[in-house]
């Protein structure tokens, strides 16, 4: 009110007349019930497009991003909503072609594009396997590290429970055929 009663009277000294500031305050009154909605849908509109360009043009990194970024659930089902949007995720990354694969010894911590624009799980999304654990095997060079030389370690924070838990996300599928076979190398 404060405001309007300056521009009443500073409209007055400018020459404007009551008819033409009425007006303009009929106007304003309009269109301050619209404006805040137009500008939101102009951003909307603007997020909406760079969206779908980085969908259309970069999916990989699109997706992987949006993997990286899990929407959270709220309430009694949280977890339950968490999982069905990754799977809804994951699920629209393969409709587009994109290869979707569990950890392996290249992976990260978070979901990562590795070669031929695959998009390997990320050790974050493994149970039971903690962050220390993660941080000693690329310390010491993980994926470029052979079955031998791995066995041959002496590991202080990768436990044998850590490893077990890795050998049945996949991560040493590339070492064998049978995961139980390097389940049993470790005991």
């Amino acid at each position: 009110k404060e405001l309007w009663a300056k521009f009443i009277d500073g409209a007055k000294k400018n020459g404007l007349l009551d008819d033409d500031v009425k007006n303009i305050e009929s106007w304003l009154a309009k269109y301050l019930g619209y404006s805040f909605n137009k500008s939101h849908s102009f951003a909307y509109s603007v997020l909406a497009l760079r969206t779908l360009y980085l969908k259309h043009y970069y999916p990989e990194e699109f997706y992987c991003a949006l993997l990286n970024h899990p929407k959270k659930g709220s309430g009694k089902n949280a977890k339950e909503k968490e999982q069905k949007w990754l799977m809804s995720t994951i699920m629209a990354a393969m409709n587009k072609g994109i290869e979707v694969i569990h950890p392996n010894r290249k992976s990260n911590w978070e979901w990562t594009i590795i070669e031929n624009k695959k998009i390997a799980m990320g050790y974050s999304n493994i149970s039971g396997l903690g962050e220390i654990a993660y941080k000693e095997l690329i310390a010491n060079n993980i994926s470029k590290m052979s079955k031998d030389d791995f066995f041959a370690k002496k590991w202080s924070k990768f436990s044998k429970k850590s490893f077990e838990v890795a050998v049945k996300a996949g991560i040493f599928d590339d070492w064998s055929h049978s995961r139980e076979e390097l389940i049993e190398l470790r005991s």
